[in-house]
């Protein structure tokens, strides 16, 4: 289960990255270590087509956070996914939690697609990715800078079945 996320969420998402390699992994070069509220918060002001959302556990408790980015007409963005306690890692959990994310997503904005942004190196979520349909965009790779080296972000698209869209 999922719900949009709330300012007193911070403290789960504070806990989750420890460090500033974590945090440039799940959310790229926009936010700086150490993460305050007040990055968080500027971000989702600075940009209303932005939502983010926390994932919730069978007690409740949050475990993932991830953001649905309305990019384009027909196309949709999703970002900023991480699986918060690394305990809770491998276990199929971020599958449940993107899966939510597309659930939203078409459910509200009703796109054609799908896309996101994995950083080279993180099997895990690639794994994640592929495994619910998600497919690499050949043009699709950028560089980023961090900490001295340039790392390779690749796009990956899902393209939504037309069965699942509304007709209208």
């Amino acid at each position: 289960m999922i719900r949009k996320y709330e300012p007193a969420d911070f403290k789960y998402l504070e806990s989750w990255v420890p460090d500033a390699a974590l945090l440039f992994q799940f959310s790229g070069p926009d936010w700086s270590f150490p993460l305050t509220a007040e990055q968080v918060e500027k971000h989702r002001a600075a940009d209303p087509q932005r939502c983010m959302y926390v994932g919730l556990s069978t007690e409740n408790e949050p475990f993932a956070i991830g953001e649905i980015i309305w990019n384009q007409p027909g196309a949709t963005r999703l970002g900023r996914i991480l699986i918060g306690d690394t305990q809770q890692r491998g276990r199929g959990l971020g599958t449940l939690f993107v899966q939510e994310l597309l659930n939203e997503t078409i459910s509200v904005l009703q796109p054609e697609k799908v896309f996101l942004y994995v950083l080279e190196g993180n099997a895990g979520a690639i794994r994640c990715y592929e495994k619910i349909g998600f497919r690499f965009v050949e043009s699709g790779t950028r560089l980023l800078p961090f900490q001295g080296k340039d790392w390779q972000m690749f796009q990956m698209v899902y393209t939504i079945p037309q069965r699942q869209l509304k007709t209208i």
